[in-house]
């Protein structure tokens, strides 16, 4: 993806302090969140090629480098609203996608290493568009998303 860079800000040395870095990505950053390594995981949706939005999740290192990016899409809405980490390094990306005529809430599991798509779940329940909005993960890797109703 030739439209991703990153900006180191500022970065503290080992032996403590934060890393400052801004991540200026394509378009609709959502979400973010960090692995125990320090590594960075930004996810969002924007068109892609492949439909009006589709999901997309970038890792960068510690150091702002990114590791890899990708894309997954349909015709209609993809995207991840929400980025959380399991304790194996492992980043899920929560929001929606579009299964058929409907748009509903989702999960999609990246491996943290390459980025392949180990997982993919629509939830379906309930009527009309159901987007999954935020999300947590515990201590046991139960996900947890909090969606609407329109």
């Amino acid at each position: 993806m030739a439209n991703w860079k990153t900006t180191m800000m500022a970065s503290a040395g080992a032996g403590g302090g934060a890393s400052y870095w801004i991540a200026d990505t394509i378009r609709r950053p959502y979400g973010i969140s960090t692995d125990s390594d320090f590594n960075v995981y930004v996810g969002g949706g924007n068109p892609l090629g492949q439909g009006s939005h589709d999901a997309w999740m970038v890792k960068y290192d510690g150091d702002g480098n990114e590791q890899w990016a990708k894309a997954l899409g349909g015709v209609e809405v993809d995207e991840n609203n929400a980025v959380v980490v399991d304790s194996s390094g492992d980043p899920y990306g929560l929001g929606v996608l579009t299964d058929g005529s409907s748009s509903k809430r989702s999960a999609i599991k990246y491996d943290g290493s390459s980025g392949s798509i180990t997982f993919k779940k629509i939830y379906r329940g309930g009527s009309g568009t159901r987007w999954g909005e935020a999300g947590a993960i515990d201590s046991n890797d139960n996900i947890y998303v909090a969606s609407d109703n329109s």
